[in-house]
């Protein structure tokens, strides 16, 4: 049952990512088919998109984020904690301890950057246009986006030509390369209700 429910929320973000570029950037995106390093992948267009999470997967506070990101909707099924004992215990025993505050977004994203990077230039299918894609703990502003843009991938030969940077109710479109935010877009609530449906009816086990 964890592993399943590992799955599904695995394949909850990567649906999400799919989508919200589909309806957010460019409706070219419907002919990315599902794979594996990267998890996106089209040879029509020679573009692999990789999904991750800038989430600490150890402590509860992932699990308040998860919800709030995303709704209540299918919170059960994310790390198995809404029934979880462990879960409870954990809640009480960080009471006041833990807080968003508490978490470098952008550290966070920094080295999730650098890891995935490293990824791409050892074991990743490479295309012509390879993109990352990150979720985030909270919303950033752009000037925050910018720090991000620090992360050292110099010693790499490869780096990715885009990175979608989620940010609950907007979506940034940067490069690494250039140290720049390309386009910010700002996603009305009937789009992410819409995501939400979407994603959930696509990764559910």
């Amino acid at each position: 049952m964890e592993q399943l429910k590992s799955q599904f929320n695995k394949l909850y973000f990567e649906y999400y990512a799919k989508y919200s570029m589909v309806l957010s950037c460019d409706k070219k995106y419907n002919h990315l088919k599902k794979g594996e390093s990267p998890d996106w992948q089209s040879e029509r267009l020679d573009i692999g998109v990789e999904v991750t999470r800038a989430i600490a997967k150890d402590i509860c506070l992932a699990y308040d984020i998860i919800v709030e990101y995303f709704g209540n909707g299918c919170d059960e099924a994310f790390y198995g904690y809404s029934s979880d004992i462990n879960y409870i215990n954990c809640r009480e025993e960080n009471e006041g301890q833990i807080s968003i505050d508490d978490i470098s977004n952008i550290e966070n994203l920094k080295n999730i950057y650098i890891q995935k990077t490293e990824k791409l230039n050892k074991n990743y299918t490479q295309y012509s246009k390879n993109l990352l894609y990150m979720f985030t703990f909270r919303t950033m502003d752009e000037s925050e986006v910018a720090k991000c843009f620090e992360a050292d991938t110099s010693k790499y030969k490869l780096n990715y030509d885009l990175c979608l940077i989620n940010c609950f109710d907007r979506l940034y479109v940067c490069s690494f390369i250039d140290k720049s935010i390309i386009q910010t877009i700002h996603v009305p609530q009937r789009i992410l209700n819409k995501l939400k449906n979407k994603a959930y009816k696509k990764s559910k086990i």
